[in-house]
């Protein structure tokens, strides 16, 4: 009987309490100005704009800005040819040097667009009209070894309205990969990673047809910081206010 009670008297006040929170204060909420919008927060992800290690090592490009625009002349139709690369401040004790473009769109799904090794350390910029001797090649995640397979602007097919970003990252190594010509890219990409002394990188934005690099769903990127890849975690996502 005394648990009954209790039971009873707890139900009451329960329903008391919740009585009282859902009571009207007698105020009214006004109505919205005619111009009043609602903002919403739509979710893009992106590797970071620019990368540049604690040390200072850092990647850039003569042919696009940090977050810019894929040049032209990187896509199918204007000779699917790479962007050169320049880097400085590498680790004094580097052996070699590797390079790869992601589609980090997709954060969680990373895409291996294109990689590069045997680079000797001696080297601090790169063109793939006059590629260092010994350079090599490894297949990408669509079995196609070197750059422009798939093209740029076929990214975005089933999808083309979503900006595509494509990161390059050039790794400093503590010794010689054996990185093989037309070899399996992730592979390659895993002993390279495991390898790697410091790392730095730039990206690039591909806007699809229906898009512009003025698009709002591009504008107010903030970037935040994830897990650093030398943890084999994936780096940024931002957010569109």
């Amino acid at each position: 009987m005394l648990y009954q009670a209790f039971k009873q008297l707890f139900v009451t006040c329960a329903l008391a309490v919740f009585t009282v929170s859902c009571a009207s204060d007698g105020r009214t909420l006004e109505a919205p100005d005619a111009d009043q919008t609602t903002t919403t927060r739509a979710v893009t992800t992106s590797a970071l704009s620019e990368d540049i290690s604690e040390s200072g090592f850092s990647l850039s490009s003569p042919d696009f800005n940090p977050a810019g625009e894929v040049p032209q002349t990187a896509l199918c139709s204007g000779g699917a040819l790479l962007p050169k690369l320049e880097w400085d401040g590498p680790p004094a004790d580097t052996q070699e040097f590797a390079i790869t473009l992601a589609d980090y769109t997709n954060f969680e799904e990373p895409l291996l667009l294109w990689l590069g090794g045997n680079i000797a350390p001696n080297i601090t910029e790169f063109d793939i009209a006059n590629p260092p001797e010994g350079f090599v090649e490894t297949q990408n995640d669509y079995g196609s070894a070197g750059f422009g397979s798939p093209c740029i602007e076929d990214l975005t097919e089933g999808d083309e309205s979503r900006v595509r970003d494509l990161q390059f990252r050039v790794y400093a190594l503590a010794g010689d990969i054996d990185t093989e010509q037309g070899g399996h890219g992730n592979d390659s990409w895993t002993e390279i990673r495991a390898q790697a002394i410091e790392s730095a990188a730039v990206l690039m934005r591909y806007f699809p047809e229906s898009t512009t690099s003025e698009d709002p769903e591009t504008e107010g990127l903030e970037e935040i910081e994830l897990p650093s890849e030398e943890d084999d975690e994936l780096e940024t996502s931002t957010i569109t206010e």
